[in-house]
């Protein structure tokens, strides 16, 4: 799942380098100087965050929810993704 959706600290952590490094340097400025108003303030963390649970039926997205893997009732699971193998015989 993580290839796919970053955990909510990762989207936290990328949140507030993209206000950082590219908003508040860069973003902001150029809105002020085409006089663009209205816009929503460097920081602002209303949006939510990407979660599977949050996805709806109706979304591109709704394929995502397909890759949690539910834990049995020992509450371990295990997936082994393979990528790049090539079968020969």
């Amino acid at each position: 799942m993580a290839q796919f959706v970053p955990s909510v600290a990762r989207q936290r952590d990328n949140r507030v380098l993209v206000n950082d490094k590219l908003m508040r340097p860069y973003l902001l400025s150029y809105y002020q100087r085409l006089g663009v108003t209205g816009i929503a303030q460097v920081g602002d963390d209303t949006a939510g965050f990407l979660i599977p649970d949050a996805i709806s039926d109706s979304s591109p997205l709704s394929f995502l929810r397909n890759l949690v893997v539910e834990s049995d009732a020992s509450g371990a699971s295990d997936i082994v993704l393979l990528s790049g193998c090539l079968a020969t015989r």
